[in-house]
């Protein structure tokens, strides 16, 4: 989100300089941090599946797999993620607690209103009652997902911690963001919605 744009009534080449931006500021998911420094180009089957899956891999470890020559050199057959140093994204454990939240609610409504032998019918007999009892759900649920911390929606909203950073020259002249604060807190509205899809077919 941008904020305000001053320095002092100048114009730099870069113009972004003296831009003051906020930025989510949640921290880091350790579990998804640990998965993902354990993968491996030979993890599963996902590298083949992925169409962007061998450019990846080339690109972090700025090598060639087979039948590319987009580098200087040749890939070794062991290719991971251990040793590259990387920033995870605070968008990463945003979407955790997003689809933690939401699982937990469904968990809850499978356990109250369904049958453990007749989850299909249950879920298909009354979607606006199931959707009713999500949203309920959701604002009632505090949960701590696995490698993260305590998180809960406010009436469909969310707190969000947030930084205030500013883009200034370095001491060698180098351009940089530079944090100004860590102490601020963003409600985010609307942060989820459930729809009836049949009552949305109903209205198109």
């Amino acid at each position: 989100m941008l904020l305000l744009l001053i320095f002092e009534g100048h114009f730099y080449e870069l113009s972004i300089v003296g831009l003051v931006v906020m930025q989510n500021n949640m921290a880091e998911n350790a579990q998804f941090k640990s998965y993902y420094q354990n993968l491996n180009i030979e993890n599963g089957d996902w590298s083949q599946q992925l169409p962007w899956s061998n450019r990846f891999w080339e690109d972090i470890h700025k090598c060639n797999l087979r039948f590319s020559n987009r580098y200087t050199k040749d890939c070794t057959t062991d290719l991971n993620l251990r040793t590259i140093a990387m920033k995870q994204s605070p968008f990463v454990s945003s979407t955790v607690n997003g689809v933690y939240a939401l699982t937990t609610a469904f968990q809850n409504y499978l356990r109250d209103k369904c049958s453990t032998l007749d989850f299909g019918n249950c879920i298909n007999g009354n979607v606006s009652e199931m959707y009713r009892y999500l949203e309920y759900e959701l604002d009632r649920l505090t949960v701590t997902p696995n490698g993260g911390a305590q998180f809960s929606f406010d009436n469909r909203n969310a707190s969000i911690p947030m930084a205030i950073l500013n883009f200034q020259y370095g001491p060698k002249g180098n351009p940089r963001f530079v944090t100004v604060s860590e102490k601020l807190t963003c409600i985010i509205y609307a942060y989820y919605a459930i729809f009836d899809n049949q009552q949305l077919k109903s209205q198109l």
